[in-house]
C-alpha cells in the first residue's frame, strides 16, 4: 500500500492523504480497532491489518469512536466521520479481509464493484486487490433490492424471498405473503401471479397454480367459516357450504363469516339479510325472531319499540279489543266509560247519578239542580230536572237533597232549600214548587211569609181586586163615593184632586172645573164659582188665586186699618161706613150715592190704597162698580185695552217692553198685552215677543156692551147694523142720505166711524142709527140690555 487519495461514499469530498488518516477515520466511526501503541503511519497494511482488526483495544469515552494514535496532518474532515459511526465502544470482529471489506463498503464507506464476489478473495490476495476495490468510484448499495430482505432495517447482507413470497420495493425487512387468489413458486420474486378468473385460493402464501380453486361467497343472509363455498362442493377442499343465518340473527354482507344478533327494537326471521324494525303494535328485545304483539287491553303507537313496557295502556274513554293494535279499536260507548286499559266498548256500565256521552272515560256527575236514579245515562239531559218543591245540593245526586224550606219556593231544577224567597203577596210553606197567592181581601207587602195566616187582612169593608195583594193599596172600598173615582189599573178608590170634581158614585175618573170655576179642596163633588166679574184661563183652576177679575178692598178706618173686606163685583148700597180703600185689581167706579148715583171717581190698581176723605171731591162712597171693558176683556178690537191681566202671549212668550217696539211712541210703556195704533188696528190685543216679533193675546173679548148694552148704550161697541123695524143703519161718516153732525174723529169716544154698526153718540135712551132709507130718518137698534141672568162678562 504506497498511499494515495481514498474516497469515502457518501461524504463528498472528504479524501485521504495517508493510511494514518484512513485509519483513524475508521477508527473514529467505531468500524475498526487499534492497540494504543501502536504507530499507524508505520503499520504494514498486508500483514498487520488483521491484527490491528483483532485488537482488543477500546477507544475512551473521550474520543468518540475509539482511541486514534496522534497522526500527522489530521484535518478536521475526521470529525465529521466519526459522526457517522456507531456507538462508542462497539466491537467488530471480521473473519477475513472479505468481511472487513463488505463491511466497508456496507457502511457506505468504501465502493465496490456490484459485480465483486468478495467471498471468492483470498487473504493473499487481498493486498493487491483491497485497493482495487477501494479505489473504485462506483455507487453504494444500501438497501437490499427488490426480491430480497435484510433482517437489519432491510440493508445488506440481503436474503432472496422463498416461493409463496414477494418483496416489491426496495429496503424491505421481510417477504409479503401472496394474498388470497394469487400464488408464487420461485423464490427471491417481486410480485405475484393471480389465479385464474372465478377462481381463488383458501389461504394465503400459495405457491402452486393449483391452489387456485373454483369457489362463491355467501350471499348476505348467510355465512361459513372463511365466508366462502366451492362452486361444486367436495369435502377435499376443506371448505364449507355456506348456512343461512338462524332466527334472531342477520349477515347484511356477502362474505360473512359469522351471523349478527337482531338489535333491540328489530327482528329477524331465518336467513335474514337484515333486522326488520318492530312495527306499531309489536315490541321487540334483542335477538327477537318476530315480533311480540302489545297484548289486549293496550296499544304501541311508535315502531321500534324494544319492550313490553312501551306498549301504553289504552287511554281513558277508548277501548283495545285486538293485540297487536297501534291504536285503540274505537271510542267506548254512549251509556258507559271506559277507564285506562279497556278490552271492550261497554267495559263500565254509566253509574247512577252520572251520565256517559260516547267515548267518557269516566262517568260525568249529573249538575247541581239535578238528579238520575238510573244507570246507563248517555247525555245531560237523562239526569231529570230535581223535582219541584224539592232542591239537589250536590253533584251526582241519584235522588233529591231535601224539601225546599219554609218562606221559599223550589221549581224544577233547584239546587238550594232556599232557591227563590217567597214573593210580596205570596205564602210558601215547606216543600213549595210555586209560590200561593195571599186571597182576597188580605195582603202581604212581605217576602218569605210561609203560610196563609201571615197574610194581613184589609180593614173591614174592604177586598181587593186581585188574589196576591201586596198593599194595603190594593185593599178598596165596595163603592167609591162621590169626590173619590175608581182607577181601572190599580182598582181602587182614589180621591179626587184640587181642581177636580166627581158628584156620581163609583165614578170612573174625576172631571176638571169647567171655566171660570176653582177647586181648592181633594175630594170636591162639585167646584166653586168665580165671581160673576171674574174668569180663569183654563180648565182645572185649583184655587180663588186663578180666578182674575177685579178686587177692591174697603177698612173701616183709615191707612187700611180696622175691620177690612174684599169685594169683588159692583156694590149699589154700603152699609158701613167705608174710610180707606185698595184696587188691588183692575178699575173700579166709586160713587157718593148710593145705587151708582152722584158725583163719581176712578181708581186703579196703580193708585194704591187711599183714604176716602183724599179722594177727588167726593169725600164720601156710598156705592162703586168695578170696570171690565178694555181692562179684563177687550172691546172694539181693544184699541183701548189698558188691562194688566197679561203679559204673555198665546204660546206663552213674554212680552217685551213696548219701549222696544217700533210702536214705542204710542204705546203705553210696560210689558202688557195692547193694540194702540189706532189707524192700523190688529184684530186683538197683542205684544211683541222680541223686538221685530209680534203675537196675539188670548184676552177675552167682552160680551156686555158688545152682545148687549148697559145703561143707555153710550158704552155699546157691538156689531148690530140693523134697526128695530129692520132697515139698514146709513154709515156714520156719510152724509147720504141723511146729513148729520155725528162723524168721526170728534165723536171715536162713542164709537163712530168708517162704519154702519149701531151706536149712542147723543145720549139717547139706547143705541140707534141713520137708516139707508130717504124716507125713515133714524131709529133704535134691536140689541138686548146687559143682565147677569142673560150674558156673561166674557167671551173667549
Amino acid at each position: 500500500w504506497t498511499g494515495g487519495d481514498f474516497l469515502l461514499c457518501g461524504f463528498d469530498g472528504i479524501t485521504y492523504q495517508t493510511k494514518c488518516e484512513l485509519f483513524i477515520s475508521l477508527c473514529h466511526a467505531g468500524l475498526v480497532n487499534t492497540g494504543p501503541d501502536v504507530d499507524i503511519n508505520n503499520i504494514n497494511l498486508e500483514q498487520q491489518v488483521t491484527d490491528f482488526i483483532k485488537s482488543d483495544g477500546e477507544c475512551p469515552d473521550d474520543n468518540p469512536g475509539g482511541t486514534c494514535p496522534p497522526c500527522d496532518n489530521i484535518t478536521p474532515q475526521v470529525e465529521a466521520v466519526c459522526s457517522k459511526g456507531g456507538e462508542a465502544g462497539d466491537r467488530v470482529e471480521y473473519d477475513n479481509y472479505c468481511s472487513l471489506a463488505k463491511h466497508l463498503c456496507e457502511a457506505g464507506i468504501i465502493a465496490y464493484d456490484e459485480n465483486t464476489d468478495f467471498s471468492s478473495i483470498e487473504e493473499e490476495d487481498y493486498a493487491s486487490d483491497v485497493q482495487q476495490h477501494v479505489e473504485w468510484e462506483g455507487p453504494c448499495k444500501g438497501d437490499c433490492p427488490e426480491g430480497q430482505y435484510g433482517p437489519d432495517q432491510g440493508q445488506y447482507p440481503c436474503r432472496p424471498c422463498s416461493p409463496g413470497f414477494y418483496a416489491d420495493i426496495q429496503g424491505m425487512k421481510s417477504c409479503t405473503a401472496c394474498p388470497i387468489a394469487t400464488y408464487q413458486g420461485s423464490a427471491e420474486a417481486s410480485s405475484c401471479t393471480p389465479c385464474p378468473a372465478d377462481t381463488t385460493t383458501t389461504s394465503t402464501g400459495s405457491t402452486r397454480l393449483s391452489d387456485c380453486i373454483c369457489i362463491q361467497e355467501c350471499q348476505p343472509g348467510s355465512f361459513s367459516a372463511s365466508g366462502y363455498e366451492p362452486c361444486s362442493y367436495s369435502p377435499g377442499t376443506g371448505l364449507g357450504r355456506c348456512e343461512l343465518c338462524s332466527a334472531g340473527t342477520f349477515a347484511d354482507e356477502a362474505g360473512s363469516t359469522s351471523c349478527k344478533p337482531s338489535p333491540v327494537g328489530y327482528y329477524a326471521p331465518k336467513g335474514a339479510a337484515r333486522p326488520t324494525i318492530c312495527p306499531t303494535g309489536h315490541y321487540c328485545p334483542a335477538k327477537s325472531t318476530k315480533p311480540t304483539a302489545c297484548r289486549v287491553g293496550t296499544y304501541g303507537r311508535d315502531s321500534g319499540a324494544q319492550t313490553a313496557g312501551q306498549c301504553v295502556l289504552c287511554i281513558a274513554g277508548y277501548y283495545c279489543s285486538q293485540a297487536g293494535s297501534a291504536a285503540p279499536t274505537g271510542s267506548c260507548s254512549a251509556g258507559y266509560f271506559c277507564p285506562s286499559g279497556s278490552v271492550s266498548p261497554d267495559s263500565m256500565e254509566c253509574p247512577a247519578g252520572h251520565y256517559c256521552p260516547a267515548g267518557s272515560g269516566a262517568g260525568v256527575e249529573c249538575p247541581v239542580g239535578t238528579f238520575s236514579p238510573d244507570k246507563g245515562n248517555m247525555v245531560q239531559v237523562d239526569c231529570d230536572l230535581c223535582t219541584g218543591g224539592s232542591y239537589c245540593q250536590e253533584e251526582g245526586s241519584v235522588s233529591p237533597t231535601g224539601e225546599c224550606y219554609a218562606g221559599y219556593y223550589c221549581p224544577n231544577g233547584s239546587r238550594l232549600p232556599t232557591e227563590v224567597i217567597c214573593p210580596a203577596g205570596h205564602y210558601c210553606p215547606d216543600g213549595s214548587a210555586d209560590p200561593a197567592s195571599c186571597p182576597r181581601a188580605t195582603y202581604s207587602p212581605n217576602t218569605g211569609i210561609g203560610s196563609a195566616q201571615e197574610c194581613l187582612s184589609c180593614a173591614e169593608g174592604q177586598t181587593t181586586e186581585r188574589d196576591g195583594a201586596t198593599s194595603a193599596d190594593e185593599c178598596i172600598d165596595v163603592d167609591c163615593q162621590p169626590g173619590w173615582y175608581r182607577n181601572e189599573a190599580k182598582s181602587h178608590c182614589i180621591i179626587c184632586p184640587k181642581g177636580e170634581f166627581s158628584n156620581i158614585v163609583n165614578a170612573v175618573a174625576c172631571r176638571k172645573c169647567p171655566r171660570h170655576q176653582y177647586n181648592s179642596e181633594l175630594g170636591a163633588v162639585q167646584c166653586m164659582s168665580c165671581p160673576d166679574t171674574a174668569y180663569t184661563w183654563d180648565t182645572g183652576a185649583t184655587s180663588f188665586q186663578h180666578c182674575i177679575g177685579p178686587i177692591i178692598e174697603i177698612c173701616s178706618e183709615e191707612g187700611m186699618r180696622g175691620s177690612c173686606y174684599k169685594h169683588y163685583d159692583e156694590r149699589p148700597d154700603l152699609n158701613t161706613t167705608i174710610r180707606s180703600l185698595n184696587v188691588l185689581s183692575g178699575q173700579f167706579k166709586l160713587f157718593e150715592k148710593t145705587d151708582k148715583r152722584g158725583s163719581s171717581e176712578t181708581l186703579s190698581e196703580e193708585s194704591g190704597p187711599h183714604n176716602v176723605t183724599d179722594i177727588g171731591e167726593i169725600g164720601v162712597v156710598r156705592s162703586f162698580n168695578p170696570i171690565l171693558n178694555d181692562v179684563f176683556c177687550s172691546l172694539d178690537k181693544g184699541w183701548k185695552f189698558r188691562g194688566s191681566v197679561r203679559r204673555t202671549a198665546t204660546s206663552g212668550k213674554a212680552c217685551i217692553n213696548w219701549k222696544r217696539t217700533p210702536l214705542a211712541s204710542i204705546a203705553e210703556p210696560n210689558h202688557f198685552c195692547q193694540n194702540p195704533d189706532g189707524v192700523n188696528l190688529q184684530d186683538k190685543p197683542f205684544c211683541y215677543i222680541s223686538e221685530t216679533e209680534t203675537e196675539e193675546c188670548d184676552i177675552p173679548t167682552c160680551i156686555w156692551d158688545k152682545s148687549c148694552y148697559t145703561g143707555v148704550g153710550s158704552g155699546y161697541r157691538g156689531d148690530q147694523s140693523t134697526t128695530t123695524s129692520g132697515r139698514n143703519c146709513q154709515n156714520w161718516n156719510s152724509d147720504w142720505p141723511h146729513i148729520h153732525g155725528y162723524h168721526s174723529p170728534k165723536y171715536n169716544w162713542a164709537g163712530v166711524g168708517e162704519h154702519t154698526k149701531c151706536r149712542n153718540p147723543d145720549g139717547s135712551e139706547r143705541p140707534w142709527c141713520y137708516t139707508t132709507n130717504i124716507f125713515h130718518r133714524w131709529n133704535y137698534c134691536d140689541i138686548p140690555r146687559c143682565s147677569r141672568d142673560s150674558f156673561d162678562f166674557y167671551m173667549f
